[in-house]
C-alpha cells in the first residue's frame, strides 16, 4: 500500500443534499465520520479510489469496522447510504469512491474499470459457450485460436516463468507451480511491459524481507507480487517489517 499523506476535501463538502439526507438519520453524524475515514483510507490505498489491500484484497465491512473503530452496524448502514446516494460503487468486488478525481489523482481509474469490464465480458462469453457442445465450426475455430495464442505465449516465456517461480519458492518457502494459468498471466503481463528477470527477483527479495514473519506473509504470492503494483514494489526503498496489517 502506497504511503499517501493527503486527499483533497473542499470546505463546502457538507453543503449539499446528500449530507442533508445523511444528517437527518439517527446516526447521521457517525455516518458522516465514516465517510471521512473512508476517504482517507481510499487515499492510503492509492488505487483509484478502491478500498483494497495490496491491490488485490477488497476491504470487507468487518475490516472497515475494525479499521474505523466503529460498530459493524454503523459501517453497514453507512455503506448502504453511500451506495444509495452514488457516493461509492462496487467494482470487481471492491468498494470504490465515485468521482475520485475530486479527492485525488485518477490516473489508474480508467485502467481499473477497463479490466473490470474485460473480466465481465470474458465471464459472459464463458457462460454463453459453457452449455454448448462446441461441435460447430465457429466454436471450434474460437477454441483453436485461443489455444494457439496461449501456446505461443507459453513457449515464449516458459523458461523465464519457471526461473521466477523457482526463485520465489526458494526465498518464500512456497510451492507455487510455474504452470498455473493465473501465475503465468501476471508474469507474462509484466514481461510484456518490458520488465526483466532481475526485476522480478528484486521485488521478491524486497517483499520477502518486509513481509516474512508478519501478517502480510500470506501475500507472498504471484498475483500480489506481480500484479499492478509490481512497479511500485520494484522502486520502493527497503522497508521495516509490517506489523498489524489493520493498523
Amino acid at each position: 500500500m502506497a504511503d499517501v499523506k493527503w486527499i483533497k476535501i473542499a470546505t463546502n463538502i457538507f453543503d449539499n443534499d446528500k449530507f442533508d439526507a445523511i444528517e437527518a438519520l439517527p446516526d447521521g453524524m457517525a455516518i458522516e465520520l465514516a465517510w471521512l475515514k473512508l476517504l482517507c483510507l481510499a487515499g492510503k490505498c492509492n488505487c483509484g479510489g478502491m478500498l483494497v489491500i495490496a491491490d488485490e484484497i477488497p476491504y470487507t465491512d468487518e475490516m472497515l469496522a475494525k479499521r474505523f473503530h466503529m460498530e459493524i452496524g454503523v459501517v453497514q448502514r453507512a455503506i448502504d447510504q453511500f451506495e444509495r446516494l452514488g457516493m461509492i460503487e462496487v467494482v470487481d468486488s471492491a468498494y470504490m469512491v465515485s468521482n475520485w478525481s475530486r479527492y485525488q489523482s485518477t490516473d489508474r481509474l480508467d485502467s481499473i474499470r477497463e479490466k473490470d469490464r474485460e473480466r465481465k465480458r470474458k465471464k459472459a462469453l464463458e457462460e454463453k459457450f459453457h452449455g454448448n457442445s462446441m461441435e460447430n465450426s465457429s466454436g471450434n475455430a474460437l477454441i483453436s485460436i485461443s489455444n494457439s495464442i496461449s501456446n505461443i505465449s507459453d513457449s515464449k516465456y516458459i523458461d523465464t516463468v519457471k526461473e521466477i517461480i523457482d526463485y520465489l519458492n526458494t526465498k518464500a518457502g512456497t510451492k507455487y507451480k510455474y504452470s498455473s494459468d493465473k501465475t503465468k498471466k501476471h508474469i507474462h503481463a509484466r514481461l510484456e511491459e518490458g520488465f526483466a528477470i532481475d526485476d522480478f527477483k528484486a521485488v521478491i527479495d524486497k517483499k520477502c524481507a518486509e513481509w516474512i514473519g508478519t501478517e502480510w506473509e500470506k501475500f507472498l504470492r504471484p498475483e500480489t507480487l506481480f500484479g499492478t503494483k509490481f512497479e511500485g514494489y520494484l522502486n520502493q526503498k527497503a522497508a521495516e517489517k509490517k506489523g498489524d496489517w489493520y493498523k
